[in-house]
């Protein structure tokens, strides 16, 4: 993903992302993100606000508070990847115009109504 340099976004991302994963590993990503030149926009649950503080200007974060999914949806280009959050992170990736227009849409109905 980091490759494309393509603005992404994001949506979900539970605080069970967060703790299967270590958080160097988040920072690294959006270092790395950065240096690619790329912008991205993210819709977290209220739990992870902390955030806010510690990625960079090329992202910028949205909260909504009565939502929490398990699954964190991220799409890039014509690429959706979905991945759920149990115990081991499940990921699925749909290659697919349609299918990430789709999303791109219900992302926009949340990115209005989420709050910075």
């Amino acid at each position: 993903m980091v490759d494309t340099g393509e603005e992404y976004v994001a949506f979900g991302g539970p605080l069970e992302s967060e703790q299967r994963v270590d958080e160097s590993w988040w920072l690294n990503f959006h270092v790395r993100a950065k240096e690619k030149g790329m912008r991205a926009r993210l819709l977290f649950n209220k739990q992870l606000q902390h955030w806010s503080g510690k990625i960079d200007t090329h992202v910028e974060i949205r909260f909504f508070e009565h939502i929490n999914p398990l699954t964190e949806t991220i799409l890039f280009g014509n690429t959706t990847a979905i991945i759920v959050w149990p115990t081991k992170p499940i990921a699925t990736v749909m290659r697919s115009k349609e299918v990430t227009q789709s999303y791109r849409e219900f992302f926009k109905v949340l990115w209005k109504q989420a709050k910075k």
